[in-house]
This record gives structure tokens, sequence and C-alpha cells, in this order.
């Protein structure tokens, strides 16, 4: 049984130096200034690794349009850092279609890092669905690097994704022709044992 682990150790080891929270500008009106500080509250909470009240803290802002994006990708990266790879995935997605080109490369790029994730999760018993996520993890690392032409992680993860696609693509292969192998013997035997019981008629 192939150990995946080497691909998950390297492709994280890349995929935590994009993880920062983004700090909310502040504004002149108040509404602003205090989403802008709540938000601030909650990165700080996230840098301290207190990531279950950074959430908490991130739920309960209630931003202005200008800090949306900012506010769903931190709360994605929070997300991420817990484990929660689908509620992740689902406002990396959100932050991506954003204006700010630095928050969408990075969303971009995350999306990648939580489809890798999956992709790694299924590898053992689903390959064409592993493949599947890692072609997605490598659109959008190449989305990140259109915002962020010189993001070294993301070409690396390119690089990694592609290895794993390649790799299991081959494993595929080979079960495949085992199968028809298999399923070769288990027919010329059947065969053998229609013979050998006419001739005992």
């Amino acid at each position: 049984m192939p150990n995946y682990k080497h691909y998950l150790n390297t492709a994280f080891a890349t995929a935590f130096i994009a993880l920062s929270a983004v700090p909310a500008s502040a504004q002149s009106p108040l509404d602003v200034q205090h989403s802008s500080a709540e938000i601030n509250a909650a990165n700080q909470l996230l840098r301290d690794g207190k990531v279950d009240e950074a959430i908490d803290a991130y739920r309960k802002v209630v931003p202005d349009e200008q800090h949306r994006n900012e506010l769903n990708y931190n709360t994605a990266v929070a997300e991420y850092r817990k484990g929660n790879m689908d509620a992740a995935e689902q406002l990396f997605k959100e932050a991506a279609g954003t204006s700010s080109s630095t928050i969408s490369a990075d969303s971009r790029y995350n999306l990648g890092n939580c489809q890798y994730a999956k992709a790694l999760q299924v590898t053992e018993h689903d390959k064409p669905a592993a493949i599947g996520l890692l072609r997605e993890a490598i659109a959008n690392y190449r989305g990140a690097l259109r915002g962020k032409p010189n993001n070294p992680d993301a070409r690396a993860n390119i690089e990694l994704a592609g290895e794993l696609i390649r790799t299991l693509e081959q494993e595929q292969k080979q079960e495949e022709e085992q199968k028809k192998k298999d399923q070769q013997q288990k027919d010329q035997q059947q065969k053998d044992q229609q013979q050998k019981d006419e001739q005992q008629k």
C-alpha cells in the first residue's frame, strides 16, 4: 500500500505560509471602525492559536460591504486550521470572487489546499475522485499565480499535485491490469471446469 504521507507533509509545509489573517483596514465611519476592530481582535485570537474563540468572534462580526471578503477569508483560515475543510472551502470560494487581488489570490491558493487535503483523504479508496480533486487544486493554484505571479508555494504545490496525479494514474492502471488478468484467469478456470465436467459425463 503506497504511503502518501510524503505528499501530505510537503504540501502542508507550504500550505500554511499563505494562511495568515488579513488585517482589516479602519476608515472613518464608526461602524467601519467597529467592524475593523472586531475583525482585528478575532485575528489576534487566531494568531494566539485560539481557533475556536476566533471562529466565534468572526461569526459575531456584522461586516460592512468593505470588510465582507476579509471576514470570509479570515473565517476560512480559522476553519481550515480547525480541520473543517468543507466550511473553509466554501468561504474561500466566496472570498476568491473579490476585487482585491491579494485576497482573491490567497483564497484561490488556500482553496487549492482544501482540495489537495480532500484528495489525500480519498486516495486509497477512490483514486478517480482524488485525481479530480487534485486537478481542481492545480486550477486554483494557477488562479493564485495569476494574482500573485511570484508565489513559490503555489508553484511547488502544482508540482506536488501533478506528481501525485501521475502516481495515482499509474496505480490505477496497474489495478485495472490486475483485475483484467484475474478475470481472464477466472474465465479460464470456469472453461476448464466445464470441459472437465463434460468429459466426465
